[in-house]
């Protein structure tokens, strides 16, 4: 039995993987098309399952480092839901407030630096939410509370990479 134009059966299967997939992972991801790195890592998820939680880490801060913020926000929200007990995740979730950060979105990065605080344990992702807060608290002339949070890295970080610059900050922000 011969096969006539095996192309175009060929074609007329990868067309419809491709319906598939868009059905599957959600019309509104055209977006997808302006990166075809986040076009293939979505489709290799599709195709092969979740990938290693590094690809999915690293990916996220490519995303972040190229000014995707709404992509690299849903990369590291993807990453917290795979891998929640990954020894990365307080970062990926200061990552996020970063992202907000970058947007200009003052208060949801505030709140999820707050989060990264109350949630994680590690010293380093710790004082580095705290640094970030008191930076945007300071920057919005909210001093106080800025001085307030400094203090604290001082107190509980100080020999984190921030304690001796919350050091020199609050010494910058003493009260006349």
């Amino acid at each position: 039995m011969k096969v006539r134009n095996a192309p175009a059966v060929g074609l007329r299967v990868m067309a419809a993987m491709v319906g598939v997939f868009f059905l599957s992972m959600g019309l509104n991801k055209l977006t997808w098309f302006a990166d075809s790195n986040v076009l293939m890592h979505k489709f290799d998820i599709f195709v092969k399952g979740a990938p290693p939680a590094t690809q999915v880490y690293d990916m996220a801060r490519a995303q972040l480092r190229s000014g995707a913020t709404g992509a690299a926000r849903d990369g590291f929200q993807n990453f917290l839901a795979q891998y929640p007990a990954d020894e990365r995740a307080g970062d990926a979730q200061m990552f996020i407030a970063d992202a907000f950060a970058q947007e200009g979105n003052r208060a949801a990065a505030d709140s999820v630096y707050a989060l990264v605080v109350t949630k994680y344990k590690g010293d380093a992702v710790v004082s580095r939410s705290l640094w970030k807060r008191a930076m945007m608290l300071k920057e919005a002339q909210q001093v106080d509370s800025a001085r307030v949070l400094f203090k604290q890295i001082v107190d509980r970080y100080p020999r984190s990479d921030v304690g001796p610059l919350a050091d020199e900050m609050l010494r910058t922000l003493r009260k006349p």
